[in-house]
């Protein structure tokens, strides 16, 4: 009888706790010794996918990551993709273009979706003055020129007249080809660029990924993906953003590929790269504020990359 009694006790306090008020839910991690990611892990706050930051641009430094005068930490438990493609971990460096999901984490962000993209894969055909052609597309840089037949991945932007202005140029080895943009179809077939394209079938509409094999000028291309400037698994409602501005027939603008809407369009540049602070309200994207890159926070430039 008194055994019944015990559990029967034991059972109405574990009853009693269940109805408490629920614990904020958290996910704890620890870092592991080492360099292994920037910054700690810590608590993570929970993320609703409302109300997140979303951040693209090139990052210009370490304490965590700088992008856009941003701070963000990143650990074990940022998801990171590079090129549309799941990786265990990557070295971030500066120059490289990245989209990050962040949620506020104390009183910072830490990123929960990590995107790193490349605008080309492949050989340098041609190199000028500050100009090179690598897969018939024209990149303007003011580093140090990889030489022709070099194969390099390039990190940078798009303007409005498709030519791509590069942050980072580094060495790749050998694989398959990639370049980011709008095919056109031509009487002689699909292009992009001065890139002639081997599809199987019609492309998506909109910006897409081709992955291929390089013959000559031709690139036979085994994967079409649509790129989406905006990558994340969940909605952002703040957006800061690195880009060339254009206008679109409505009256609206794009930077980067994201459609907003804003005050006056005349106070808005569209001959150079800029960085805005879009905000989501009801009927979608509109211009919060632009921000300067002058006194603009960038972190440490360390002499290696870092890795999460």
């Amino acid at each position: 009888m008194k055994i019944l009694q015990r559990i029967m006790i034991m059972l109405l306090a574990g009853w009693l706790v269940s109805c408490g008020s629920p614990m904020p839910r958290q996910v704890a991690g620890h870092e592991p010794d080492g360099e292994s990611g920037i910054g700690g892990t810590g608590i993570i706050a929970s993320d609703s996918g409302i109300g997140g930051t979303g951040i693209v641009g090139e990052i210009t430094g370490f304490g965590s990551i700088f992008v856009n005068g941003e701070e963000v930490e990143t650990g074990r438990y940022t998801r990171v993709r590079v090129d549309g493609e799941v990786v265990r971990s990557h070295a971030f460096a500066v120059g490289e273009v990245v989209a990050l999901r962040a949620v506020s984490r104390g009183e910072g962000l830490f990123a929960v979706e990590a995107v790193v993209r490349h605008e080309i894969i492949g050989p340098v055909t041609e190199v000028g003055e500050g100009v090179l052609t690598i897969l018939g597309q024209i990149v303007r840089f003011d580093g140090r020129l990889p030489d022709v037949g070099e194969r390099v991945a390039v990190s940078g932007f798009r303007d409005p007249a498709g030519v791509i202005h590069a942050t980072r140029i580094v060495p790749v080895p050998a694989g398959d080809a990639l370049v980011v943009g709008v095919p056109r179809e031509t009487p002689s077939g699909w292009r992009l660029g001065g890139l002639d394209l081997q599809l199987r079938g019609r492309p998506p509409a909109g910006e897409i990924r081709l992955r291929g094999r390089l013959e000559g000028r031709t690139l036979q291309v085994r994967q079409m993906q649509r790129v989406f400037r905006l990558p994340f698994s969940e909605p952002v409602r703040r957006a800061v953003i690195q880009g060339f501005v254009r206008p679109l027939a409505d009256g609206r603008l794009s930077i980067d590929g994201i459609e907003f809407v804003a005050p006056d369009a005349r106070q808005v540049p569209m001959d150079r790269l800029v960085r805005l602070e879009l905000r989501h309200r009801a009927g979608g994207w509109q211009l919060n504020r632009q921000l300067s890159s002058r006194d603009l926070p960038k972190g440490r430039r360390l002499p290696s990359s870092r890795a999460v």
